[in-house]
């Protein structure tokens, strides 16, 4: 996959998910349940947004240096880094090192989903 040039909402060229279905397939085609759990761990970590008790446990998943997560906002910010983390190990998913977004290793998409193998999908 590479840049999105034509794939943006309203385009006369490209269905408007097209994008996104694409990135999506390039994790699947690595590790079948892998858009299952980070599907999963989007909408838990959005249903935290309502319930201000567990901000913290965010802070401790992500290792922050001090407590981060403090409204509503701050997590939509979290999903939207790391929802842009993915498309742009999808975008860069080359055979080789690259550094000219951030220091990726080769095939980002086979490193980002080693952590899901042994993670059972639920239901």
């Amino acid at each position: 996959m590479s840049a999105p040039i034509l794939y943006f909402k309203g385009a006369p060229s490209a269905p408007e998910n097209a994008f996104g279905d694409i990135t999506t397939e390039d994790f699947r085609s690595r590790l079948d349940k892998s858009p299952v759990l980070i599907r999963e761990a989007f909408e838990y970590m959005m249903d935290m947004k309502t319930r201000p008790d567990t901000w913290a446990e965010l802070d401790q998943i992500f290792n922050t240096c001090d407590p981060k997560i403090q409204s509503a906002q701050d997590i939509e910010y979290l999903y939207e880094h790391l929802s842009n983390g993915y498309l742009y190990m999808s975008m860069t998913d080359y055979p080789y090192p690259a550094n000219f977004l951030e220091p990726m290793p080769a095939w980002p998409v086979t490193e980002a989903v080693k952590p899901f193998e042994p993670i059972p999908v639920l239901g």
